[in-house]
């Protein structure tokens, strides 16, 4: 497998989540009081960045069963866990296998996207491999799995947090994307 469609944005260190509700105030309470309004939302992000980075990676589930179009980017996303055709469908063990290689081979992340597409019983082995993954590193040194479930009413993929279920919007990510490029160039 080469490597996945991975956006970095470092050198910084720590899981990227929204900061506590103070961040904003702590960002603000160093500014002219008649700034203080300004670029909030820029102030906020360089708060979130000077202490974390994100770096994202972006699979699908299965290789070339449909054409995958990144949330977060609107690039298509080249590459996956399993290959198109699996030749023994119920040998859970075996992708197990698959995915404990895959999980192993990639670059520390804060969120891997995994749009599903293809069988169910690959979820599961991804969900089994993630999950040993976690008890073995623990949860914070393993990043965020969030599974890409296509809605076919409005035509685009729902995220959802693997391990609770709770929704994730993909603007906030598409958000720190936009603004690291800003910042990088």
């Amino acid at each position: 497998m080469s490597s996945p469609n991975q956006i970095f944005f470092g050198p910084i260190i720590g899981p990227c989540m929204p900061g506590p509700p103070h961040a904003i105030e702590a960002i603000s309470a160093d500014l002219d009081p008649e700034k203080r309004h300004e670029n909030t939302l820029e102030n906020a992000m360089k708060f979130v960045h000077g202490l974390s980075s994100v770096n994202v990676i972006e699979l699908s589930l299965t290789d070339n069963r449909h054409e995958i179009i990144s949330e977060l980017t609107s690039k298509v996303v080249t590459k996956s866990i399993f290959p198109n055709t699996v030749k023994e469908v119920m040998n859970l063990e075996e992708h197990i296998q698959v995915t404990d290689r895959v999980l192993n081979s990639l670059e520390s992340f804060t969120h891997c996207i995994v749009y599903i597409t293809g069988l169910t019983i690959l979820v599961q082995a991804l969900y089994i491999s993630w999950s040993k993954h976690v008890h073995a590193l623990g949860k914070h040194s393993c990043g965020q799995l969030i599974f890409a479930h296509r809605d076919r009413t409005s035509d685009s993929y729902k995220l959802f947090d693997s391990q609770t279920g709770e929704s994730f919007d993909p603007q906030s990510l598409s958000e720190i994307i936009k603004f690291n490029r800003k910042m990088s160039a």
